[in-house]
Formats: C-alpha cells, sequence, structure tokens
C-alpha cells in the first residue's frame, strides 16, 4: 500500500509553476543584454476555452411564434451585460443591446410587449460610484434596442423589477430603492416618450416594502406585488392604492412574488409564506383577484416538499401557469430543479419540468403564456450564469428550447508542451469553468489550433511526446491521472496514483511518470506502479522526470528545506546530492532535460536565488547564473523549466516580479539572457521544449482581462 502525500503538500508545489500573479500588472522593460544570445521570442497568439454565460429573468410573447426574453450574461472581458434573445418560432437569436451610458454591470430583469414595434425593458446597473446602483431602461422599436434613462430617486440602492405595457407607448414600471437603510418601492410609467416617477403609499411605520412584479389589464387597471408583505398596490388610472393579501391561519413572513392579470375583473398572484411561525418551512402562498379583493387559493405539497414560485401567468380565469423551483436531494449535497403548476380555474396540479443543465442547478423565473396550449418559461441557473434556460408548454408537455449561451471568459492555463519538430507540438492544460477540466493545443510552425476540450477530469500538469501519433499526459485527477495522444484524440488511462507532476517517454511502449513519492511506467499497454523513489529526509516530493532510456532517467524532488536527484537504472532509483550554495535554507528543483547519459541540465531557485546545475555522469556541478537588473536593481527570477537538445544547448524560462517572462541559454559555458517576449505581456511560462534542429515553444498563462489566467505561449528562435 502507498502512502498518499496529503493534497495540501502536493498542491503547494505547483505555486512554483502557476505564481500567483496580481490582477493589475504591468510588464517590465526588456531584459538588460538580453540579445547576447541572438535568440529572439515572440508571442504566439494562443486559443483559450470559454463558457456559456447567460440569464433569463423575464420573457414577454405575443404569440406562439414571437417572444422576447431578457436577463444578463457574462462577456469575454469578464463583466455583466444586458442579455435579449427573440423567438420566431423556430429559433432564439440573441439581440444587441447598447447599455444606457455611463452603466458598469448593466442587467435586465424584465420585460412587457405591447406589439412587434414596441417593447420595453428594465433592469439595473452599478454606476461609476461602488456603492449605488441605478435603475435602467431599454425600449425596442421593432429593429432595435435603445436604452432611454430613468428619473433618479434618492436612494443608494435602485432597482426596476418588473414591467407591463397594455398598449405601444404605455407602460407602468415598478422596483425597489434604498434610503436610509429602508428598502421601499417605487413606480414609474412611460408616456409621451419618457418615464415619470409616482407615488406610491408607503407601508406604516418602519416597514419595508420591494414591488417586484405588476400587471396591467390597460391604462387604468395595473396590479403591483410587494415582495415583503402580503400586498399589493392597485392602479385606477390615476393613483395606486394598497390592497391586503390574506394569509393562511398561523402563517408568517409572507411575500408576493409574481402578479398576472389577464382582466380587471381576475388576477393571480404567487408567493411564499412561513408556516407554522416557529419554523423556516416555506409554503406557496396563492390567491385570486376577484375585482374587489383576493382569494386565498390552495396549492398542495407534501410536508417535506420545498417549492418557490417566482412567476406567473393567466390568459384567462381558468387557465394560468406559475414557475419556480424546487431544492432535491443529489449525491453530494443539494441542488435546484425547475418546477411548474397549472390552474384550471378550480385546482392548482403539478407539472414535471425537464431540467436542461443536466447536474447544473437549474431555476425558472418567469412565465409568458398567449394561450392554454402555448407558454415560455425563463430561467437559469442560480448565480453561475449558466445556462440560460427556456422551457415551452404546448399545453401536453414542458420541453427544453435552444436559447443562445454568449460565451464569456475563464481562466485557462498550459502547463506542458512537447515538440517532435519545429512543426509540431503539444501542449496542454486546464479550464475552468463551471468545473476544472483539460484543455490541450496543436502548434503546427506556424499556428495554434483551437482549444481542444476533454471531458475527463484528468487536469495535465505535463506531457511527453515522441511523436505526433503518441504523447503521455499526466497530472491529477478523482480517477484516471493519464491520458495518451493516439494522434487525433486523448485517451484517458487508469494509474496506480491520482497525482504525478511530470512524465518523460522515450517511445511509444516506454515512459515515466514522477509525482509526490508516487512514480509508474507505461508499457505501451498500461501504466503499472515502480518501486518507491528515495526519500532523503522526511515530506521530499519528487516534480520532474527526464530519460534517455527506458533504464536510464533522472528526477528532481525537494523536501521543505532542500532539493534532490534521483536516478533509475531499470530497477531501482538512487539518490543523488545537489550541490547548494552555503546557508541556502530552503531549496527546491524546477526544471531537469537530459539529452544522453550523463548528460542532463537542473534548474531551480533557493533563498540565495535562481539555480543551475549539470549531471556528467558521475556528480552534479552548480552553474553560475547572470544577475538581473532592472531600472538599477538586482532583481530576483525564478526559473520554471528547462528543455536541451545536446550536451551544449539548454534553453531555460521563468520569470520576474511582477510577471515577466524571461528565458536563458546554455552554450556548453555559459548561461546568456535571450531577448523578452515581443510584444511585451504579463505572462508566466510553466514549461518548454525544443524540437531538434528547430526553435524552442514556451507555454504558460498570461493575465488577461478581469485577471483571469489566459493561455500563453511564446516561439524561441
Amino acid at each position: 500500500m502507498r502512502i498518499r502525500l496529503p493534497r495540501r503538500f502536493r498542491s503547494a508545489i505547483r505555486v512554483v509553476l502557476l505564481a500567483a500573479v496580481p490582477a493589475a500588472l504591468v510588464p517590465l522593460a526588456a531584459v538588460p543584454g538580453a540579445a547576447a544570445s541572438g535568440v529572439t521570442w515572440h508571442v504566439t497568439p494562443t486559443k483559450d476555452a470559454t463558457k456559456p454565460s447567460g440569464e433569463a429573468t423575464g420573457v414577454a410573447c405575443l404569440s406562439a411564434t414571437w417572444c422576447e426574453a431578457v436577463g444578463d450574461s457574462l462577456n469575454l472581458q469578464g463583466g455583466d451585460a444586458p442579455l435579449a434573445e427573440h423567438w420566431n418560432g423556430t429559433a432564439w437569436t440573441q439581440q444587441l443591446v447598447p447599455p444606457p451610458p455611463g452603466a458598469a454591470a448593466p442587467n435586465l430583469s424584465g420585460v412587457s410587449c405591447a406589439t412587434a414595434t414596441f417593447c420595453a425593458a428594465v433592469g439595473t446597473s452599478d454606476s461609476q460610484n461602488p456603492n449605488l446602483t441605478t435603475a435602467i431602461a431599454e425600449i425596442w422599436n421593432g429593429s432595435t434596442w435603445s436604452p432611454v434613462s430613468v428619473p433618479a430617486l434618492n436612494g443608494t440602492h435602485v432597482e426596476l423589477k418588473a414591467v407591463s405595457c397594455p398598449v405601444a407607448g404605455w407602460c407602468e414600471a415598478t422596483g425597489i430603492y434604498v434610503t436610509a437603510g429602508r428598502v421601499l418601492g417605487f413606480a414609474v410609467q412611460w408616456s409621451a416618450g419618457a418615464w415619470r416617477l409616482q407615488t406610491t403609499p408607503a407601508p406604516a411605520g418602519t416597514a419595508t416594502q420591494g414591488l417586484e412584479s405588476v400587471s396591467c389589464v390597460s391604462t387604468s387597471f395595473c396590479m403591483a406585488g410587494d415582495a415583503l408583505s402580503a400586498t399589493t398596490l392597485e392602479w385606477n388610472g390615476s393613483t395606486w392604492t394598497a390592497i391586503p393579501v390574506p394569509i393562511p391561519a398561523g402563517g408568517s413572513g409572507p411575500d408576493v412574488n409574481s402578479v398576472s392579470c389577464p382582466s380587471a375583473n381576475f388576477c393571480e398572484l404567487i408567493g411564499t409564506y412561513i408556516l407554522p411561525a416557529t419554523t423556516d418551512t416555506a409554503r406557496v402562498l396563492a390567491a385570486a383577484w376577484t375585482g374587489s379583493g383576493w382569494k386565498l387559493q390552495t396549492v398542495s405539497l407534501a410536508p417535506t416538499v420545498w417549492k418557490v414560485f417566482t412567476g406567473v401567468s393567466c390568459t384567462s380565469a381558468s387557465f394560468c401557469e406559475a414557475v419556480g423551483s424546487t431544492e432535491v436531494s443529489v449525491s453530494g449535497g443539494e441542488t435546484f430543479r425547475p418546477v411548474a403548476e397549472v390552474w384550471n380555474g378550480s385546482a392548482w396540479t403539478s407539472q414535471p419540468v425537464p431540467s436542461q443543465g443536466g447536474d447544473i442547478p437549474t431555476s425558472l423565473f418567469g412565465v409568458a403564456c398567449t394561450s392554454s396550449a402555448s407558454c415560455v418559461a425563463a430561467g437559469a441557473a442560480p448565480g453561475s450564469h449558466f445556462p440560460v434556460t427556456l422551457e415551452s408548454w404546448n399545453g401536453v408537455a414542458w420541453s427544453p428550447q435552444l436559447a443562445v449561451d454568449p460565451a464569456t471568459i475563464i481562466t485557462n492555463n498550459l502547463t506542458g508542451v512537447s515538440c517532435v519538430s519545429a512543426t509540431w507540438c503539444q501542449a496542454v492544460g486546464s479550464a475552468t469553468g463551471n468545473r476544472e477540466y483539460m484543455i490541450s493545443l496543436l502548434w503546427n510552425g506556424t499556428s495554434w489550433s483551437s482549444i481542444v476540450r476533454t471531458a475527463s477530469p484528468f487536469i495535465p500538469a505535463a506531457v511527453s511526446c515522441v511523436s505526433t501519433s503518441f504523447c503521455a499526459a499526466v497530472g491529477y485527477s478523482s480517477g484516471d491521472a493519464a491520458a495518451i495522444w493516439n494522434g487525433s484524440s486523448w485517451q484517458p488511462q487508469p494509474t496506480p496514483e491520482i497525482d504525478y507532476q511530470a512524465v518523460s517517454c522515450t517511445s511509444a511502449e516506454s515512459c515515466i511518470a514522477v509525482g509526490g513519492m508516487s512514480d509508474a511506467a507505461w508499457n505501451g499497454t498500461s501504466w503499472a506502479a515502480l518501486p518507491f523513489l528515495p526519500e532523503p529526509v522526511a515530506d521530499t516530493v519528487y516534480t520532474g522526470v527526464s530519460c534517455v532510456a527506458a533504464n536510464d532517467c533522472e528526477a528532481i524532488g525537494h523536501s521543505t528545506t532542500s532539493g534532490y536527484a534521483a536516478h533509475w537504472d531499470g530497477t531501482a532509483w538512487t539518490v543523488q546530492a545537489i550541490p547548494w550554495p552555503t546557508g541556502v535554507r530552503v531549496a527546491r528543483l524546477t526544471g531537469i532535460s537530459c539529452t544522453a547519459a550523463g548528460s542532463c541540465e537542473a534548474i531551480g531557485l533557493s533563498t540565495a536565488g535562481a539555480f543551475a546545475a549539470s549531471w556528467d555522469g558521475t556528480s552534479w556541478t552548480a552553474q553560475a547564473l547572470p544577475t538581473l537588473i532592472v531600472n538599477n536593481v538586482n532583481t530576483d527570477y525564478w526559473p520554471n523549466a528547462v528543455s536541451c537538445t545536446s550536451g551544449t544547448a539548454c534553453t531555460m524560462v521563468g520569470y520576474a516580479k511582477p510577471a515577466q517572462p524571461l528565458a536563458l541559454a546554455w552554450d556548453g559555458s555559459a548561461w546568456t539572457f535571450e531577448a523578452s517576449p515581443v510584444p511585451a505581456v504579463a505572462a508566466v511560462p510553466a514549461a518548454i521544449s525544443c524540437a531538434p534542429g528547430g526553435p524552442c515553444m514556451a507555454v504558460g498563462y498570461q493575465v488577461g482581462p478581469a485577471g483571469f489566467h489566459q493561455t500563453f505561449a511564446e516561439e524561441g528562435s
């Protein structure tokens, strides 16, 4: 049985390769004397994985073939952007929504359409003041969305939540604002081409109010729901009046989440309340407007069932659809699933709703019906902006619709690269969207391919290729910790352990992988454990390996205080001493490359600075490294990886703080700096591979928009 290294310690190993870098970075000037080697580095543009991003919070339909859905998404700069999509009966298409001037992180929460040439959408946006949010609105004229100004309120947080337009050119919108620490509701009316603030009745005393829904039958009848109490507001064409909503006996904490009025004599509201008062068991609040008051309805739920309905739409007193979410138990915890209930004029009945997101939690936020056989519900995965969820009701069943999910930036890192020629390299790494997964790219001598995603949870740390049809990648996983490239795709492979840091292949039938205190060998068919790596002192971990034959490999590792090397002879490992400078307190090796028996280069760092040493088959000898001077200051730099094509031709890559990539060349007698990348970028190279007789390719990450790591590659030639 092998002892597993604690993940907290294994994870620390990667700090050297992928050091944390501040979000705001300014590249350093070119390294002094960098051109001495005659090699210049150039950035080779790479692709990055993205993830779908969007949530639909409101929807409005004129017919089964005409709908508008609104919400928000994350853009490729990592910021919020308003989202609008149109349904033509066949497909959803995204529409351009220009944000209001000065709006930061705008999003839309509600939409209403009177005709195909008139819609209004409302929402909120951050402002130039980080402590303030402002209400926003957009108007649709049949071809474009245009931002329109909303009256300012004396509040620190102003947000429009819902809108209803019974006729073209006239709308009511409601929302919330915060003043003196108190949440209150407000309403604005659109007429004659502008929004105008209206007077609404405030709750008594210090009570709060949140007008998060509204439904209008005409310019003289609207009903707004208070999401913070059992209250609605009625509009009679000139004033708003508060109307109380009854709650079941013993209930408390009521709120009205949504309201829908097909006529002035019938409205339906949906919300929640707590029952009994001594618990936090949420129950569904449903009531019908009779023209003079609200009458409670019963929504039957099992005592242990938790459901929250956030949207309702009625076409008549005998047909309403309510949508929302429920919490269900799944492996690993709880998640959300969409729910729907239908009203037939006398009772509510539950309907099954398919979950679009698979294992992703999904909720429905709003719904719009044009008949008892045509509804569209809108939603998303709560808090994750993915996926945009649109479901349609055809009178018989709910079914998912294919929405447009705008792409957004995610974290991308390249951790390994291997080149078999000047025109073929394989780079591997990971991307993190809703989960972390493997990515790879191919270099054809001119450009990098698009990102190749691998569904396996395997996350590669290193790769070694012997031809265009064979590569081995190793890393960490909850299961298989290796994958084999067969010339067209990656195939996950079982491994003895689940965490490896490095791999070196001499043929398609011979690879060695190391990581922590674990090692394994590939024989062309499977991975098998090798004898334990030596442990000179407690807590030794191995992070690199380079082989020139199946029975000739050098591995590097370190403990908490010193770095070590070990030699594999095909049968056993033998530890080797590294000549660290006198007085070093902490030292570690980060890269190794061997070109022949008795010819290796190892690099690393210690409290004395950057470090390099050569192996001659008998012992390791320290090598002098040049001093980095930046702005007349002696500056530390961190070597991350090294690649050699012979005993007199090696290149190491690393970085100087905060994130200036740099490279050094070994000519058999001395290390010299090479020219900085062009254009200058804030990046950290993590791996390098030099093709025989060709250029070198280094990969890692660069700091992109909003501080997201993005793939980075540079070629030295």
